[in-house]
């Protein structure tokens, strides 16, 4: 262990699959607040995983980004993540 890391980091990649299919799956059963909370829940699961797996170093097999391109596709993903979720925070209606 040379450089601080001799494996990948399959654990993060599995973290956010779990919670995509849970969220996939609990999202349509929540009321509409819990759905908000949800996937703002998820959202942030989300950009922690993919800044785990795109920002900080470790073991890659192949080609991997370096500065500042990860960064970029960080603040891509993140943006992404932020739109989908703010968007349906915004426009999910709350009945009465």
């Amino acid at each position: 262990m040379k450089r601080g890391q001799a494996g990948y980091q399959l654990e993060v990649l599995i973290i956010i699959a779990v919670v995509g299919v849970t969220l996939a799956v609990v999202i349509p059963n929540l009321p509409p607040l819990g759905q908000k909370i949800a996937a703002v829940a998820g959202a942030i699961v989300f950009i922690a995983g993919f800044y785990y797996d795109l920002i900080i170093p470790g073991w890659r097999p192949g080609r991997r980004l370096g500065p500042p391109w990860n960064w970029v596709a960080f603040a891509l993903l993140t943006a992404v993540i932020v739109a989908l979720a703010g968007s349906f925070v915004i426009t999910a209606k709350i009945p009465a």
